[in-house]
């Protein structure tokens, strides 16, 4: 998981670099297994709807996933 004081949210694969600018972005590098990529911004309040979610990227605002935290005891 990474949070910086930019602040995004969010987890890449173990060993993986993470390009913290607003969030997890490589503009120049292809990035390892976006699959396994996770980053919501957290400046809003509320939280907006997130950066990426896997390999798709671009989601703020989208209406095309949906934000579902569990929590396990």
């Amino acid at each position: 998981m990474h949070r910086v004081q930019a602040p995004p949210w969010g987890f890449a694969a173990a060993g993986d670099t993470v390009n913290r600018i607003e969030c997890d972005e490589d503009f120049v590098n292809p990035q390892s297994k976006p699959e396994q990529r996770l980053c919501w911004h957290t400046l809003g309040d509320p939280m907006d709807a997130g950066y990426r979610c896997g390999a798709d990227k671009g989601l703020n605002g989208s209406m095309d996933f949906e934000r579902v935290i569990f929590q396990a005891d």
